[in-house]
């Protein structure tokens, strides 16, 4: 859960607060209602809520100067070109995943990172299956076209 919150946000602060929130939200979900999953619950509700601080970052960042912060992680088995290359691609998916609307960026994390089926996001988010399916095309649509433009500023 912590591994994937900082993969998402990209920096210890946001990746703590998430981490904090995710099990204060668990406790409040499981007093009204019983949970089998625990541990699937954590993860979904730490992936909504990590989207949730990227939205926030994301238009606090807008409103000071239009940029995002690239991620400072680096993997020791690539080379510099791979490393920066991985880190240009994180920092733009971060900020498209921003910029999208909020159901979208849920939908698409839980489907492409927490590998969670269509009906079972249906069910977390309270949603049909079929408006998964729709929303989760535009979120790509529109991951892809925001990734491009961020990137293309870099060239």
């Amino acid at each position: 859960m912590w591994k994937k919150a900082y993969k998402l946000l990209g920096n210890d602060a946001d990746a703590a607060e998430c981490f904090q929130q995710t099990f204060l939200d668990a406790q409040r979900k499981t007093k009204t209602k019983y949970t089998r999953d625990y541990p699937a619950l954590l993860d979904n509700l730490a992936t909504l809520k990590a989207v949730e601080i990227l939205r926030k970052r994301t238009q606090q960042e807008k409103i000071k100067n239009g940029k995002t912060v690239l991620d400072e992680s680096f993997d020791k088995n690539q080379g510099p070109p791979q490393q920066v290359q991985r880190i240009e691609l994180a920092a733009a998916l971060r900020d498209a995943l921003g910029k999208i609307p909020e159901k979208e960026a849920q939908i698409f994390v839980l489907s492409n990172f927490n590998d969670v089926s269509y009906r079972q996001i249906a069910k977390l988010l309270n949603m049909n299956k079929p408006a998964v399916g729709t929303l989760l095309h535009r979120a790509r649509e529109k991951i892809k076209k925001n990734i491009q433009e961020t990137l293309d500023k870099y060239k």
